[in-house]
């Protein structure tokens, strides 16, 4: 197997960035950009930064919501995947569909694929295949897909 020395794959990053900055793709002129890279016991971390959701969508071609869930619910997104789950500010409190509808004007995001994700409000509910790290961060786990996407709801 192939293997990259962190500054090798920091290059690489930098790189694929720096091509989809240049690109028709690119929202604004530094629309994706990446923080240092830090490697730790053999794994390797770089924090991205994208200017939009479309930005996000197209530099890894993979789908993302950001909007509220009235939105998402015209869109078509089942959002019953947020039903039973456990209050992040109250573990006494789950989520039911009543509850589901009172925050039709809240921000919601949907991510189809696994990632390690920042949000800028509280994470008040999220569905089974999220793991909360903290109250704006968490991880989309691997069995996210478009079938059985990551829900995030955050507080406004």
């Amino acid at each position: 197997e192939d293997y990259y020395d962190s500054s090798e794959l920091k290059t690489n990053i930098d790189k694929e960035i720096s091509d989809y900055n240049g690109s028709s793709k690119a929202s604004e002129k530094n629309a994706v950009e990446a923080s240092d890279l830090v490697a730790d016991n053999g794994a390797a971390t770089v924090k991205i930064k994208y200017a939009s959701v479309d930005d996000y969508c197209n530099f890894n071609e993979a789908q993302l919501f950001v909007g509220t869930v009235g939105d998402a619910r015209s869109a078509g997104y089942d959002l019953s995947g947020l039903i039973s789950a456990v209050s992040q500010e109250d573990t006494e409190k789950i989520l039911t569909s009543s509850d589901l509808e009172t925050f039709s004007d809240s921000t919601i995001v949907i991510l189809t694929n696994p990632a390690k994700f920042e949000v800028p409000s509280k994470i008040m509910y999220a569905s089974k295949n999220v793991k909360i790290t903290d109250e704006k961060t968490g991880e989309a786990t691997e069995d996210s897909s478009e079938a059985d996407p990551a829900l995030i709801l955050l507080k406004n």
